[in-house]
């Protein structure tokens, strides 16, 4: 049943009907409160709330997920990053850096998650019109991740390195 609501969940999201997305979601997460897959289900709440313009309740929904201790490791990750995303999309760039910051902080060995935090730190440091806090982030990224991160994660840090350099 839980796969069932999140495939329904995906194909209303892709027919633009995210509040019936929202509903089967919120479906699982009444109907299986104990289920392994309630942080996953939890976080793809918080990414439609973001894309519907509520931000503040997405937020909630990661602030939730990082006060369960047993969660801790990829799952917070993601819910510090996707928190960082929420307050990017309100353009409240100060906030988000804050977040991205602890996401490539705290979970360094998680290569991808930090180097996805890293390049949306860059952006919000340059939404705070701190270029050179900007560069020096993606040098450390560079300088961090370049043997462990996925290329395909590496290049838009290079790329945006390179825009960002003299």
């Amino acid at each position: 049943a839980i796969v069932a609501y999140m495939r329904l969940a995906d194909v209303s999201e892709q027919r633009g009907d995210k509040p019936g997305a929202l509903n089967y979601l919120d479906a699982i997460v009444t109907q299986f409160p104990g289920t392994p897959k309630l942080p996953a289900v939890i976080l793809r709440q918080g990414e439609l709330l973001s894309s519907m313009g509520r931000g503040e309740e997405a937020r909630e929904k990661y602030q939730y997920i990082l006060r369960v201790p047993d969660w801790r490791g990829i799952i917070h990750a993601r819910a510090l990053f996707q928190t960082g995303e929420a307050y990017m999309a309100e353009s409240k760039y100060a906030e988000a850096h804050g977040f991205f910051e602890r996401t490539f902080l705290g979970y360094s060995q998680f290569s991808e998650w930090c180097a996805r935090a890293y390049l949306a730190d860059a952006n919000a440091l340059l939404g705070l019109g701190s270029t050179p806090d900007a560069i020096t982030t993606l040098i450390e990224a560079r300088d961090t991740l370049a043997e462990t991160a996925p290329p395909e994660l590496m290049e838009p840090i290079y790329a945006k390195l390179k825009e960002l350099q003299p």
